[in-house]
């Protein structure tokens, strides 16, 4: 019993918790007065380059029932896209899985 009242008591307060955003002049009644700043760190992803490298090619190749599809690109996504539509062209899509595809890169 004395644990049930802690957590009521508890979940009360953490309810009772209100973020106001800078810059609010007019408080609602239900709101604290006093803010504080707090300190977020944001995550800067790194930059991907998308540009294909010099003299690299794709090659990618998926395997349907007794049909091997082959595709090549500079970039492997356009690579692993065209086989899978070739595939998908005949096929069903649950037949022409993207874990099913083996890309090659040569140089």
């Amino acid at each position: 019993m004395n644990r049930l009242i802690a957590l009521l008591g508890l979940s009360m307060m953490l309810t009772a918790c209100v973020v106001i955003p800078e810059g609010t002049s007019t408080p609602s009644p239900k709101t604290p007065t006093t803010t504080t700043q707090v300190n977020v760190p944001v995550i800067i992803a790194p930059q991907v380059d998308n540009k294909p490298k010099e003299n690299t090619m794709h090659v990618c190749t998926l395997s349907a029932f007794t049909e091997t599809y082959r595709a090549e690109n500079t970039n492997r996504g356009k690579a692993k896209l065209a086989v899978k539509n070739q595939c998908v062209a005949e096929f069903d899509e649950m037949f022409c899985l993207d874990k099913d595809i083996r890309c090659t890169e040569y140089k």
